[in-house]
C-alpha cells in the first residue's frame, strides 16, 4: 500500500475549494485514515504539508501496521486508535467521535527561529530564555562512544548564550540509575560549565533504564527547587543522547513528561529503538538518528534549530469540579472511585489546573474547593483522605444547583471570568430523586463542560440531559470499574476550551455544526 500517495491524493483532489473543501469557510477538515499495512513509500512530506494545511489527521492501525507511521500521520499521538482485526473497528467508535465532535482548530502552533544573515555566516538569535536539560546515557552500550557524546555535547553548549536571564543547562548521565553531573541554577558561566563537561567520566553501570530516568530529569531537574524557570516562561528543552534501547517503559513516563510542558529532542545512534524515541518526542520530526555517533557533528546545526524552534502545545488551564454520588448504596466502589480521581488528577498540571470535589445524597457537602489546594501532593493527599457521606437519597438536581451557585464562582477559586475551561464529571449509582432538567440547562448555560459516568442502574435520559452533548455520557456496569474509561476522558479534557465549550452547546441547543471529513481507507 503507498499510503504517502493517498495522503498527498487527498489533500489535492478532496481538501480544496475545488474538491468541496470548506476550509476557506473555517470549518473544521478531518481525514480518517484506516490502514492493514506500513506504508511501501514515505508519508512524512504528505504528512506534513497535511498539517500544515490545518487538516487535522487521525490514523488507525489493523494488524501490520507500523507505529513510527502513524505517528508521522497523526496530527497528534493521541489521535492514533489500533485494533487486532477488521471486524474490531467498532471498538474504537466513541473513542473517534469525541475528537471529532469537540476538535475545531489544530491544537500546535510552531515558534519559529529568527535567522540573522550577515556576510554569509548564519547566526541563529534566541528570542526567550531557556532551560535545557542533557540526559546522556553512560552506559556500557556506548562503549568507546561516551568521548564522542561528551565532544558533541561541549560543541552545542559553546553555541548558547549562558546567563541568569538567558540559558540555562544541567547534564544528568544514566545508565541502570540517573546520576545529575550538574542542575539547571549550578552555574550561570559558560566557561565553568564547559570546563566541568570535559572532565565527565562515563557512569557505566548496569541495563538502559531511560523511563526511569526521564522521570528522574522530569521531577528532580525541571523542578523550582532545581532551578527550573517554566513559571518564569522559560522554554523546557530536553536533550536525550541513547545508544540503545530501554529495559524499562518509557511511554507512560514519556507523556507526563510532554504534559509537564517539557520538550524532548532525542537523539539516536548504535542499538537505538527509533520507534521508542519517537514514542518520548512531541513530534517525530524531534528524533535525530545515525548509524554511529561519530556523525554526531552532522546534527549539530540541525538540533540547534530544533532547540529554538520547538512545537508548543497550548495547554488549556482547566478548572475541574468531581461531583460524586455519596449515598450508602456507593459504598463498595468508593475507593476504586477515590482511585479514579487520583489517576486523572496525576496528569494534571495543578497550579495551573484547580480541582474539587463535591459528594451528594439527599443534599450536597463540598470536600475541598477549586481554591483550597495549590500542589498536587496537597490534592492527592485529600482525595486519599475522603469518606463516604453516606445517605439514602440522591438529589442530583439540588446537587447540580449547589455547585453552580457556590463552587463554579470566583470566591470558590473558579477562573471562568478569566476565560479557564470549566468541567464537572459527575459519577452516579441511581436516577435522580428529585428532577435535574432545569438545573443541568442552567449549569450548560452558564459555561461549564458535564461529563456524567454513570453505573448500570443510572438513568441514561438524564445523563444525556446533564451532559455536554451526548458523547461525553460514560456507562459502566458498576462504578467499581469506572477506571475503565479513564482514556476517554482524558482525549476531551485537553482538547476542551471555554470558546470550545460554548460552541458544542450552542451547535447541540440548536443546529450542527459543520465538518469536513475524509475516510481514506
Amino acid at each position: 500500500a503507498n499510503t504517502g500517495s493517498a495522503l498527498d491524493f487527498a489533500i489535492k483532489y478532496y481538501f480544496s475549494s475545488s474538491g468541496g473543501s470548506r476550509i476557506n469557510e473555517n470549518v473544521p477538515q478531518f481525514l480518517v485514515l484506516v490502514t492493514g499495512g506500513r506504508s511501501s513509500d514515505d508519508v512524512e512530506a504528505p504528512a506534513d504539508a497535511l498539517k500544515r494545511a490545518a487538516v487535522m489527521t487521525f490514523a488507525v492501525g489493523v494488524k501490520h501496521t507500523d507505529p513510527a507511521q502513524l505517528e508521522e500521520i497523526a496530527i497528534d499521538p493521541s489521535l492514533i486508535f489500533n485494533v487486532k482485526e477488521f471486524h474490531s473497528l467498532p471498538d474504537v467508535h466513541n473513542q473517534l467521535i469525541i475528537p471529532l465532535t469537540t476538535l475545531t482548530v489544530p491544537t500546535v502552533i510552531i515558534e519559529e527561529p529568527v535567522l540573522n544573515i550577515e556576510e554569509e555566516v548564519v547566526t541563529i538569535t534566541e528570542a526567550r530564555k531557556r532551560d535545557i536539560v542533557f540526559l546522556i546515557d553512560g552506559s556500557p552500550g556506548m562503549g568507546r562512544s561516551f568521548p564522542l557524546a561528551r565532544e558533541f555535547l561541549k560543541n552545542v553548549i559553546q553555541e548558547l548564550d549562558i546567563g541568569p536571564d538567558k540559558d540555562q543547562v544541567a547534564v544528568v548521565q544514566y545508565g541502570s540509575k540517573s546520576r545529575l553531573e550538574f542542575g539547571l541554577d549550578t552555574y550561570s558561566n559558560k566557561d565553568e560549565i564547559l570546563e566541568l563537561v570535559k572532565s565527565l567520566r562515563q557512569k557505566t553501570g548496569g541495563p538502559l533504564n531511560t523511563g526511569a530516568a526521564l522521570d528522574f530529569v522530569a521531577k528532580k531537574v525541571f523542578s523550582e527547587s532545581a532551578g527550573s524557570r517554566k513559571q518564569a516562561g522559560a522554554s523546557q528543552i530536553l536533550v536525550l543522547i541513547t545508544a540503545g534501547k530501554s529495559r524499562d517503559d518509557v511511554e507512560r513516563i514519556a507523556n507526563e513528561v510532554k504534559q509537564a510542558r517539557i520538550v524532548p529532542i532525542a537523539i539516536g545512534a548504535k542499538g537505538a529503538d527509533t520507534s521508542e524515541l519517537q514514542k518520548i518526542v512531541h513530534d517525530p520530526t524531534f528524533v535525530l538518528t545515525m548509524r554511529d555517533f561519530r556523525d554526531l557533528s552532522t546534527i549539530q546545526l540541525e538540533l540547534l534549530s530544533k532547540m529554538k524552534a520547538v512545537f508548543i502545545f497550548e495547554q488549556e488551564r482547566r478548572d475541574v469540579v468531581f461531583l460524586v454520588d455519596g449515598s450508602d448504596k456507593v459504598a463498595s466502589a468508593f475507593p476504586m472511585i477515590k482511585r479514579f480521581i487520583s489517576r486523572i488528577v496525576d496528569s494534571f498540571d495543578i497550579g495551573s489546573d484547580r480541582v474539587c470535589i463535591v459528594q451528594y445524597s439527599d443534599t450536597p457537602r463540598p470536600n475541598f474547593y477549586l481554591n483550597s489546594y495549590t500542589s498536587k501532593p496537597e490534592v492527592m493527599q485529600a482525595i486519599n483522605a475522603l469518606g463516604l457521606k453516606g445517605g439514602t437519597q440522591v438529589n442530583t438536581g439540588e446537587a447540580l444547583d449547589y455547585v453552580r451557585q457556590n463552587v463554579f464562582t470566583r470566591s470558590a477559586g473558579s477562573r471562568m471570568d478569566e476565560g479557564v475551561a470549566q468541567f464537572l464529571i459527575l459519577l452516579t449509582a441511581s436516577k435522580s430523586t428529585d428532577d435535574i432538567t432545569q438545573a443541568a440547562v442552567a449549569l450548560k448555560g452558564a459555561g461549564v463542560a458535564p461529563f456524567s459516568i454513570g453505573s448500570k442502574d443510572a438513568d441514561e435520559d438524564e445523563l444525556r440531559q446533564i451532559s455536554l452533548s451526548p458523547h461525553f455520557v460514560f456507562r459502566v456496569d458498576d462504578l467499581q470499574h469506572v477506571s475503565t474509561i479513564q482514556q476517554h476522558l482524558e482525549s476531551p479534557l485537553k482538547q476542551l476550551n471555554q470558546e470550545k465549550i460554548i460552541t458544542i452547546y450552542k451547535n447541540f441547543a440548536q443546529a450542527g455544526v459543520k465538518r469536513d471529513i475524509v475516510f481514506l481507507v
